[in-house]
């Protein structure tokens, strides 16, 4: 099994998934305005806990699961719930709820942001995390788009 994307797979995901609702006369200057702001908030974190390729797939869930760039708070909780199950944590239902309810809709950022400082401490080890990550990426990204 290929754990690395093809260029050609890179650009078809592009295509499908991330700019799939700009319009076909998008110039290039315009996509690379976007891919310029979809880097800064990919890359740039003030205390990153995730290594690249876990932001990568938590980024592809993200797509997956949003509508119009933000999360509901309903489906960011089912990621974070998954996420902190397989961190061996205990979920805090109500907590989420709070959170969920002051925050609303996620942003990519923000959803990033609560995962890394809420849920993925310090003391962590960085392999338990890159396990956990790639455990939801199998469930969310691998099973359904398989279907």
């Amino acid at each position: 099994m290929q754990e690395e994307l093809t260029f050609d797979e890179f650009r078809y995901y592009l295509q499908h998934e991330v700019f799939s609702s700009l319009p076909k006369t998008a110039t290039l200057q315009v996509v690379r305005e976007f891919e310029t702001k979809i880097s800064e908030q990919y890359v740039i974190r003030d205390k990153p806990v995730f290594d690249d390729d876990s932001v990568f797939k938590l980024f592809r869930i993200f797509c997956l699961l949003a509508d119009l760039v933000v999360l509901q708070p309903s489906e960011a909780g089912i990621v974070a719930e998954q996420l902190v199950h397989c961190l061996g944590l205990r979920w805090d239902a109500a907590d989420w709820e709070a959170l969920g309810s002051s925050i609303g809709h996620f942003k990519w950022s923000a959803f990033l942001a609560v995962l890394e400082a809420k849920y993925c401490c310090e003391q962590l080890h960085a392999a338990a995390l890159v396990e956990a990550v790639d455990e939801i990426y199998d469930v969310f990204i691998e099973d359904i788009i398989k279907r």
